[in-house]
């Protein structure tokens, strides 16, 4: 489950990440899912973001207000990918995202 995120500065990074505090999506962010992934519609700046289904599996998480580590434990459910990498996938995945203003989830 390689995200190949890379930040706004095109370095490929290995982000740190609070796993114990929710994830909380922007108000300003809209979301349509199906069973292929989700488009994302960033109202304030006027983009709109793709995701694949494991994109998806993890926005839809973050609309709960689920934490990382929370999230984590769900995709090991699904996914059979060492722990380690699901980790770094799952962190990448949020800070890209919070990068570019769709979500936060760190203070």
């Amino acid at each position: 489950m390689g995200f190949n995120l890379k930040s706004p500065s095109g370095k490929t990074e290995n982000p740190k990440l609070e796993m114990s505090r929710p994830v909380r999506i922007e108000p300003h962010v809209r979301s349509m899912i199906d069973g292929d992934g989700a488009v994302l519609l960033d109202l304030k700046a006027g983009r709109y973001y793709s995701l694949n289904g494991v994109g998806a599996k993890i926005w839809t998480r973050a609309e709960k207000g689920m934490t990382p580590s929370e999230i984590l434990a769900d995709l090991q459910q699904t996914y059979r990918i060492p722990q380690e990498q699901l980790a770094v996938d799952l962190a990448a995945f949020v800070v890209a995202m919070e990068e570019r203003g769709l979500l936060r989830a760190r203070p």
